[in-house]
């Protein structure tokens, strides 16, 4: 019986795997020849794939990838995807292509996600068809279109075997089961660390739904096996904490807001949908988060189901359907005060929509009191219903998707939503994109589905088989739920090729020309897995606070560049020929450096090792001088950021006019030998073209710097990463007043201060 039952899920999974090849295709005939998407964070991820699969995992080689040199722990610059190399690695060795990794691995997210949900809805369901159905749903989800690009997003298969393995721990299956659940979640963790933080909310939520207080023996195994899984992870957190406390990383507030989903993003799908491609709300980052319709439509049946079940002739079973519409109407006049603010009515009944807040705040209380006063809703509470359970967890899901504050089509809705509790939590602020959030969301709705279709089809079953009419309508289903996720064709790159042999000759560090445009990087760090060679290029999602400084130093072709890099280890330059019609590159390059040959369309030059500028250091300065006072001409209200001695806050100007000013008084004349203008994180926002004066009566002005800062910023910033402090010598003079006036322009970049000091 084993056997047999082994061969059904066997075919179930090879099923899955039929439609992941056919939905994808032609992907499966060009393993060797293309890369799904596109040639952004796909290429970065077979990067990170290859290096996994050539390095021991957590040494310090591993960390210290060879891009963004002379960065160190550059591996903490993104994902480090760790839980995809038991797929990957073997592939690698066995083919010695990291596309063909990339493309196994990325190709068996689908059929591995739907066969993680089919086996946890089979549990839930005891049923092989509402399994199935599941399975698509989780799998095959309109969602997972909007994340071609990122494997570790659909690389979410461990999670519904973490949900089995406490399912069956807490029915008493066994300890077994508790240790799948904490290494699939600690594999999941290792795979993608939204997941890591995102899963924790759900788990936790799982653990407070489905265990009874009493049974606080279970609640401690389950937290104390947890708590070694945590534990298992921290060198690897530590490794990121250090890394990024030593390059002064942090996310914005703002970051975190422009990857939030709107409340609208529920009817945004992704453009590649065949069926549902039309369906647009906005145009964000991470906003494509459309469930579907056949989901949407199965759990509201089995909602109505139950519904119907419970109802009666009772006056009070009609309470709560009335405060659910009562709570609609509020929630239309919110989202009309957004819209259409103004004077409207609903229903024949004038209302005032000029404030979404209150409207709203009541409408939440009404659907509160509505789920207190629903027979069902409360009779699922009390029997820890699994429909019950993932049909809420997916509403928390996706109002955490929603971020710190819930927006409406882009417009203010609330100020605060329930993502906002989690930014407490340590660590929180570094994940950038809550939306994601949304595929837990979508691996809720998938169960919730697979119950409902089992509530729906309870009784079709005839002496424990399947009647002719279930058999169709679950082939219905599937073809539903395969429509709604389908693709109207499979977006394809032909990756780029490696340099032609002999481009390069001498070991050390290379630098590729042209630098700065993300392509062009990828492309760059991509081809290390060829020559190996560290190199000065890269992409990820962070980036060394020196990167700003060198790509707009390589963009003036200031040559003092060359000589720091040179210094700093770098043997030779690539340049792409093709992407220098007019010899500009070649011209900058030969001030520098000895053209040793041409290769196909690849010109390469030694860089000889030199003595960079004199940069002057922060250490070698005497004590600070007390600041009596600043006063600047653009956003005075921030000029207390300059000295708060906070590297966090700022004083800034915004894009950069050629017009700010700031003045600093000492008080009384005092002999000033330097001032130092730290940027902290905000590493891009030196001033592009800066002039220091020094006065003793405010009113005759002595030049005592002049000039461009890149090079400046660059230097410090490799020295001093975390702090980027810009030190400009004054001649040691006797002064009372320092003036600093940015004379450049950027319409992009502001002019930072986060901590200024004159010494």
């Amino acid at each position: 019986m084993h056997a047999r039952d082994a061969q059904r899920d066997l075919l179930v999974f090879a099923l899955y795997l039929l439609f992941a090849i056919v939905f994808t295709f032609p992907l499966a005939v060009r393993l060797a020849t293309a890369v799904p998407n596109d040639l952004g964070d796909p290429l970065l991820n077979v990067w990170i794939l290859w290096w996994n699969a050539t390095h021991v995992p957590l040494t310090s080689s591993w960390w210290n990838a060879p891009a963004f040199f002379p960065a160190e722990n550059v591996l903490t610059f993104s994902e480090h995807l760790a839980g995809l190399a038991p797929i990957a690695s073997p592939v690698y060795w066995i083919t010695g292509n990291a596309i063909v990794s990339y493309n196994v691995a990325f190709l068996l997210t689908f059929p591995l996600s739907a066969f993680a949900a089919y086996l946890l809805c089979r549990h839930l369901t005891g049923r092989r068809d509402a399994a199935f159905v599941g399975g698509l749903a989780f799998g095959f989800a309109p969602y997972r279109v909007s994340q071609m690009a990122h494997i570790q997003v659909l690389a979410a298969f461990w999670m519904p075997v973490a949900l089995l393995g406490l399912h069956r721990f807490v029915r008493g299956d066994g300890c077994r089961w508790l240790v799948l659940f904490v290494v699939t979640w600690l594999l999941q963790a290792l795979t993608n660390g939204y997941y890591m933080a995102f899963f924790s909310v759900l788990v936790a939520m799982w653990i407070v739904w489905f265990v009874p207080w009493h049974r606080w023996r279970t609640i401690v195994s389950i937290l104390l096996a947890w708590g070694l899984a945590f534990g298992a992870l921290v060198p690897v957190l530590m490794r990121y904490r250090q890394a990024h406390e030593s390059f002064g990383f942090r996310r914005l507030l703002d970051e975190v807001l422009a990857f939030s989903a709107d409340l609208s993003s529920i009817f945004d799908a992704s453009g590649l949908l065949a069926v549902w491609g039309w369906v647009h709300s906005l145009n964000r980052p991470e906003d494509e988060m459309f469930p579907g319709l056949t989901v949407v439509v199965l759990i509201a049946a089995g909602l109505l189901v139950g519904r119907l079940k419970a109802l009666g002739f009772r006056p009070r079973a009609y309470l709560s359907p009335t405060l659910f519409l009562l709570g609609v109407i509020l929630t239309g006049a919110a989202v009309i005060a957004v819209v259409a603010p103004g004077e409207t009515s609903i229903v024949g009944i004038p209302v005032s929509a000029n404030h979404p807040e209150k409207p709203m705040l009541l409408a939440l209380a009404c659907f509160a009191c509505f789920a207190l006063a629903s027979p069902s809703i409360r009779d699922g509470i009390r029997h820890r219903s699994p429909f019950a359970f993932y049909v809420v967890a997916a509403g928390v899901m996706w109002l955490m998707s929603l971020g710190p504050t819930i927006n409406l089509l882009n417009k203010p809705f609330l100020p605060i939503g329930p993502y906002a509790w989690l930014l407490n939590i340590p660590g929180f602020l570094e994940l950038r994109v809550p939306a994601r959030f949304a595929m837990l969301m979508v691996l809720c709705v998938a169960i919730a589905a697979a119950l409902a279709y089992s509530r729906l089809t309870k009784g079709a079953f005839q002496n424990g088989r399947a009647t002719r009419f279930q058999a169709l309508l679950t082939g219905v289903v599937t073809i539903a739920l395969l429509a709604d996720g389908w693709m109207k064709a499979m977006p394809l790159e032909r990756p780029p090729d490696p340099w032609p042999r002999g481009a390069t000759h001498t070991t050390g560090a290379i630098l590729s020309l042209p630098l700065g445009d993300p392509g062009d990087d990828i492309t760059a760090m991509y081809r290390t897995i060829w020559h190996g060679r560290p190199i000065v290029n890269g992409y990820s999602g962070y980036f060394p606070p020196w990167y700003p400084a060198l790509r707009m130093g390589l963009e003036v072709k200031d040559p003092r560049l060359l000589d720091e890099l040179g210094a700093l280890g770098v043997t030779e330059i690539v340049l792409d020929t093709t992407l220098d019609p007019d010899g500009a590159w070649d011209t900058y390059t030969r001030t520098r450096a000895t053209r040793l040959s041409a290769v196909g369309s690849y010109a390469t030059y030694q860089l000889s090792s030199s003595q960079p500028p004199a940069a002057s250091s922060r250490a070698s300065l005497g004590p600070a001088l007390p600041i009596i006072a600043i006063t600047a001409n653009v956003k005075p209200d921030a000029v207390p950021g300059m000295t708060d001695g906070n590297l966090q806050t700022r004083w800034d100007t915004g894009p950069q006019t050629g017009k700010e000013e700031a003045i600093v008084d000492l008080g009384s004349a005092r002999r000033v030998e330097a001032i130092v203008l730290s940027l902290g994180p905000f590493g891009a926002d030196f001033p592009r073209d800066l002039q220091i004066e020094v006065s003793s009566d405010r009113m005759t002005w002595t030049e005592t710097w002049r000039g461009p800062t890149t090079i400046v910023a660059f230097a410090t910033a490799v020295r001093d990463p975390k702090h980027v402090p810009l030190v400009f010598a004054l001649g040691n003079r006797e002064a009372r007043y320092i003036r600093l006036r940015q004379l450049g322009r950027d319409p992009t970049y502001y002019w930072s201060i986060a901590e200024l000091s004159v010494h």
